[in-house]
């Protein structure tokens, strides 16, 4: 579906045409970008827009004016109103009876509502979490699936093809390490200082098998063959732990894969046939430097052993083989200083940069009691997943970590998240779903049916026209987290919606025993239904459950 927003840009610029055409300004070639926001001020409407402005400089006249010829040829069904403010913004409000109107094209879209067709939509690879395999995901890696889960689902809702990828390394020392750390607590011995101390380490060497023992004996170093051992199983509890989540993943890939497959081969010939591969020092260097980064990179040692650079570039390659238009990357904020070089690589490589994104992720400051909790795999001193979602539950989890932008730390208030009280923001939510679900169900229970056919007419009090131009809202806010890779304004719209409900439901009452109020108790019972609706759809979204009954 067409997004309100998108249907006035649209008539704003068939205005500018026709505007051009009868000579009423000047307009050299396409119409210039402008925008169509919503003000912050009631008294300037609905929508508002800045082409006027943004046309001044290639009309050579003053924006007023040509806000003026733009306002002459506009026609759109469901404005009442345009008016023209300083320097020359023109400001759109909605037709009230056409607002009420969109009671039952909210209905009929149903789970529908909000979802977009873009114009250009794209295939889009979208890789998160990839935590390495050497323990239990902890509150502060998990960051990383609900922002690309949610980024994931926003980006679908807006008409766009995504694969979720999951990347480990089972390569790398980390392996080793946890192999050596499974063979000392096997054997009652304390784990080497570089190994890893949790009490899962424990358990792994309890289940290890005697066949993979007696196997890993006659290996030149067994803490390998252990430590791939090790690594499969806690990739296996990884991936049980998002699937409580409500995360699940289109392509698990290896870092081991993109060696055996020959993908780092591939990407070393290509930035050898460039020219951007230069020998030093014994190393293999790729010139990053060229391309912005502080200095060049090591892709392979002077020991020959490839770097983890070396999988990155190989990684790039394989991706986009695949036929992506667009890889978006998310990162742990740790991984700043790696972006550069990555992208440097992608340029490089012959790849346009604008088409590989990174999302770098705050780290979650976890606060029990006053107290920070550390998260450290190494230490075994760490709050994982599993143990979150015990606590408070999946929804309240997803809100939590959805409501703030990616890039912004976290202090998560435990006790809030646990809260069954309008205090917390998820169970508000969630509880303005069922209060709608149960009003529909007293409804029904009385014979009386939610009936949109008389809502131009009736839909007129201020609460009901606030709470039907929030419900319109969700269509552009869907659209905007998609461009804008941030996702936090879904959980704003949905609180806000709850918010409008709750005042249209003290404001207006919706059942009446009085005959007389039938007509519009079935009106106001269809705005409940849409609201409903909407809350739904905005949930599901967010991947949170929407009770019927609290």
């Amino acid at each position: 579906m067409a997004t309100l927003r998108s249907s006035l840009h649209d008539a704003v610029a068939n205005a500018i045409r026709n505007a051009a055409e009868a000579g009423d300004l000047t307009l050299a070639g396409d119409v210039p970008a402008f925008s169509i926001e919503r003000p912050a001020r009631p008294e300037h409407g609905d929508y508002a827009t800045n082409a006027a402005m943004q046309l001044a400089p290639v009309a050579r006249t003053s924006p007023m004016r040509i806000a003026e010829a733009i306002s002459g040829r506009l026609a759109l069904d469901g404005i009442a109103t345009m008016t023209i403010a300083p320097p020359g913004f023109i400001n759109f409000t909605l037709d009230p009876a056409w607002v009420a109107g969109q009671v039952a094209v909210i209905l009929d879209a149903g789970d529908d509502f909000g979802r977009v067709a873009t114009d250009a939509p794209a295939k889009l690879n979208v890789e998160f979490v990839s935590a390495n395999p050497t323990g239990p995901l902890t509150v502060g890696n998990a960051r990383g699936a609900f922002v690309g889960d949610l980024l994931s689902r926003v980006l679908e809702g807006a008409g766009h093809e995504v694969t979720r990828e999951y990347y480990f390394n089972d390569s790398g020392a980390q392996v080793r390490n946890l192999g050596a750390s499974v063979i000392a607590r096997h054997e009652g011995r304390d784990v080497p200082e570089d190994g890893y101390h949790g009490e899962y380490v424990i358990g792994l060497a309890k289940e290890l098998p005697e066949q993979a023992w007696d196997e890993a004996q006659q290996a030149e170093d067994p803490a390998w063959p252990i430590g791939h051992w090790a690594s499969d199983r806690i990739r296996e509890r990884i991936e049980a732990s998002l699937a409580h989540l409500g995360v699940t993943f289109d392509v698990w890939t290896s870092e081991g894969s993109l060696h055996s497959d020959g993908w780092v081969d591939r990407g070393m010939a290509r930035l050898r046939e460039r020219g951007y591969l230069y020998e030093a020092d014994g190393a293999t260097w790729f010139k990053s430097s060229e391309f912005g980064d502080d200095k060049d990179r090591v892709v392979y040692r002077s020991n020959g052993e490839p770097t983890y650079f070396a999988s990155d570039i190989g990684y790039l390659v394989e991706k986009f083989s695949r036929g992506f238009d667009e890889l978006i990357y998310i990162w742990g904020a740790d991984h700043h200083g790696t972006v550069a070089r990555n992208r440097a690589a992608a340029q490089a490589l012959g790849f346009d940069p604008a088409d590989v994104q990174w999302l770098l992720i705050a780290w979650v400051r976890f606060v029990r009691d006053g107290q920070e909790a550390s998260m450290s795999k190494r230490s075994g001193e760490f709050v994982t997943l599993d143990e979150l979602l015990e606590e408070i539950g999946v929804d309240a989890a997803r809100w939590f970590f959805g409501s703030r932008g990616a890039s912004v730390g976290i202090d998560f208030d435990i006790e809030l998240a646990k809260k069954q009280s309008n205090e917390n923001p998820v169970y508000y939510v969630q509880y303005a779903h069922a209060r709608s679900a149960s009003i529909l169900r007293n409804a029904a229970e009385r014979s009386i049916a939610p009936d949109s056919s008389r809502a131009v007419e009736l839909l007129r009090h201020p609460a009901e026209q606030a709470l039907i131009r929030q419900l319109l809202a969700l269509p552009d806010v869907l659209t905007d987290a998609a461009a804008r890779r941030e996702t936090q304004d879904v959980p704003r719209f949905c609180y806000e919606t709850a918010s409008l409900f709750s005042q249209f439901y003290r404001d207006c009452r919706v059942l009446s025993d009085d005959p007389a109020d039938a007509t519009i108790s079935a009106a106001r019972l269809a705005l409940v239904d849409a609201t409903r609706q909407v809350l739904h759809n905005g949930l599901a979204l967010l991947g949170i459950s929407a009770p019927a009954s609290m």
